[in-house]
């Protein structure tokens, strides 16, 4: 081999190049991205709930109102009905035009017999006074009832509600019971006859009661 024959130096290994980075989207961009979409669909779900929905709602809402001003206008009346009928009898809150159209009518005789006591008879006949409130029941009553289906109908539910309230009294009870307590108990049961036909009971009275 040649001395002088330049001594060549080996070269040195090249690093390896690094590999480039997986291309990949940025976080922050992703993060941008996300949020944009979360706040469309916000935008979109208000929208509409604001079109669609809302309406509706609010539609509801008003009858459900109107439903309940209704109901109250009809429970007013209903108790302004009831507060003048205090089963106090005292016609007085009437002004002198209704008192005029007050109708007095008697139920006629009412035979039954007392609680336990088949072998005994109660006798019974009420006065009534009330005031229809629909000028059409005024006249229809105040006239000839024998053709009237209205009182018909308030006779027979009346004479049941007496004929009941007898049924649950004992002889005893009846005897002994005073006239103004009587008239309270047939009351209570007979004026929700008249009251839910929209006719104001101002009087009951006793005009007979025989316990034979």
């Amino acid at each position: 081999m040649d001395e002088t024959q330049d001594t060549q130096v080996p070269e040195k290994p090249k690093a390896p190049k690094k590999e480039k980075a997986k291309s990949g989207m940025n976080p922050i961009v992703m993060a941008g991205i996300i949020a944009g979409i979360v706040v469309v669909t916000i935008t979109l779900v208000f929208i509409g709930f604001s079109i669609f929905i809302m309406p509706s709602l609010n539609q509801g809402n008003s009858g459900v109102s109107q439903d309940s001003i209704a109901s109250d206008g009809k429970r007013a009346q209903e108790q302004e009905l009831s507060q003048k009928s205090k089963l106090d009898y005292d016609i007085n809150f009437l002004t002198d035009d209704e008192k005029a159209k007050v109708i007095f009518e008697s139920t006629g005789r009412i035979t039954t017999n007392p609680k336990n006591a088949p072998s005994k008879f109660v006798v019974i006949d009420l006065g009534l006074s009330f005031l229809p409130k629909e000028e059409k029941d005024l006249q229809e009553l105040k006239g000839d009832k024998s053709n009237s289906k209205l009182w018909k109908m308030i006779m027979a539910e009346t004479r049941h509600s007496v004929n009941n309230s007898i049924r649950s009294l004992t002889t005893e009870e009846l005897e002994t019971t005073p006239t103004d307590s009587l008239v309270n108990i047939f009351s209570k049961e007979i004026e929700p006859i008249f009251s839910s036909k929209k006719i104001l009971l101002t009087k009951v009275l006793i005009q007979e009661f025989i316990i034979q």
